[in-house]
């Protein structure tokens, strides 16, 4: 068996066409097709990659001698790859590349160990929109996650939700930005919860603010003047920032 017959095999057995492989390895189908009939080898810097993409030896592909440990190797690291033949503009539409180790996958709809894409999802993900562990995006969600919008264990955004939050306008159950909701709220312009610190603070334990400070006293009870609030949000709040000022009211509306 030659090297492309070996190629060809491995090839075969991913459900690799030609054209998928060659995506993969940056080259052009002709170059994997000259290569599997034997009329050309490829660079060392390709034939790691294909042995790291099959979970094989360089020597295998070369000469086709493997060790019992080597034999066993593809079946312990796990590994499945698709790369759809469409386009738009330079990425695939669809690249899924996931298994035991670090696979990058990069597409308009990217699912990898890393991804990138404007729809992405992975351990690690960046993209427009992104879910994963760490996710980076316009719209991120995972564990760890910082986006415009994110959300997660703990976010940080522009908008935040999650256990920790940090942005602009936050809520978790510890929360720290601009306009913050959570069970400790550290804003600053307003803060909103149990223990509530900003320039504008309504808490139910302990409130502390500059401008106006509430603290009811009684669990899950809010005491405070809307009006007054409605005002000072008005005078202290930029007008950059104008929407979240309306949210925080609209939201002390619905405690009142």
């Amino acid at each position: 068996m030659t090297f492309g017959d070996r190629l060809s095999a491995l090839r075969r057995a991913s459900q690799h066409t030609q054209e998928q492989l060659a995506e993969l390895l940056e080259v052009t189908r002709q170059s994997v097709s000259r290569w599997e009939s034997g009329l050309a080898y490829p660079e060392t810097e390709k034939l790691i990659r294909i042995a790291s993409l099959y979970g094989v030896t360089v020597d295998y592909l070369l000469t086709g001698k493997d060790s019992p440990a080597e034999r066993q190797h593809p079946s312990r690291r796990w590994h499945y790859e698709y790369v759809s033949r469409r386009k738009i503009g330079n990425l695939p539409l669809v690249h899924i590349n996931i298994g035991i180790g670090f696979y990058r996958a990069k597409g308009f709809f990217a699912v990898g160990n890393l991804s990138a894409g404007v729809f992405s999802a992975g351990l690690l993900s960046a993209g427009l929109f992104s879910a994963g562990i760490l996710s980076l995006g316009l719209l991120a969600l995972g564990c760890l996650c910082l986006g415009v919008f994110a959300a997660g264990t703990v976010a940080a955004g522009l908008i935040a939700l999650g256990a920790i939050a940090v942005g602009m306008f936050s809520m978790g159950a510890v929360s720290l930005g601009g306009f913050s909701f959570g069970a400790l709220a550290i804003g600053k312009y307003f803060a909103m919860g149990d223990y509530a610190a900003a320039e504008i603070a309504l808490g139910v334990t302990h409130a502390e603010g500059a401008l106006y400070a509430s603290a009811s006293g009684v669990k899950n009870t809010y005491a405070f003047d809307f009006a007054a609030i409605s005002r000072l949000l008005n005078e202290s709040v930029p007008a950059v920032w104008r929407m979240f000022a309306d949210w925080s009211l609209a939201i002390c509306r619905g405690a009142a």
